[in-house]
């Protein structure tokens, strides 16, 4: 069985903060490290949603604009901030 202990953060996703139980983060169980894995990426999105001018405001607080057209035509997969899979809004 493998622990996680995870802080939450309103403006960041999950975020590993240590192998013990320190105070004010949440423990995660998992049965194995795949299982520990499905959690981890079930949990790290970062939303995007543009504006009237095409820039992307992403939920880690950044912007961002494309040369052309927005992140799946541009096969931007990943925050390029956070590092979290993008999930456009």
């Amino acid at each position: 069985m493998y622990s996680v202990w995870v802080k939450r953060d309103a403006a960041m996703p999950p975020v590993v903060t240590s192998s013990k139980d320190p105070k004010g983060v949440e423990h995660v169980p998992a049965k194995d490290f795949n299982d520990l894995i499905d959690w981890i990426n079930g949990h790290k999105s970062c939303a995007w949603s543009a504006d009237e001018n095409g820039t992307y405001f992403t939920e880690c607080g950044e912007a961002f604009e494309f040369t052309n057209d927005g992140p799946e035509e541009n096969n931007a997969r990943f925050c390029l901030f956070c590092g979290n899979k993008i999930i456009c809004a």
